[in-house]
């Protein structure tokens, strides 16, 4: 074993001390950000059109009492 010498060890290269640096991503792209905001809408979007054109009754009455349960007016 080698001996301690300031940070390092001596001896092998194997018994020596490493460093590492990391360093900070960049912010995303407008246009990444947008891309994402697009797709977020469109998904919402789906989601209300296809429940509230829900042909299954079911599926539109769960939709609905949501809406009334969130204090959102639908009529």
């Amino acid at each position: 074993m080698g001996q301690l010498q300031g940070r390092r060890w001596s001896g092998r290269s194997d018994d020596e001390m490493t460093e590492t640096t990391t360093s900070l991503s960049q912010p995303a792209a407008v246009s990444s950000r947008l891309t994402v905001a697009s797709v977020v809408f469109l998904m919402g979007a789906a989601v209300v059109f296809v429940t509230g054109f829900a042909h299954p009754q079911a599926l539109h009455d769960a939709a609905h009492d949501a809406r009334h349960a969130l204090s959102f007016p639908c009529h």
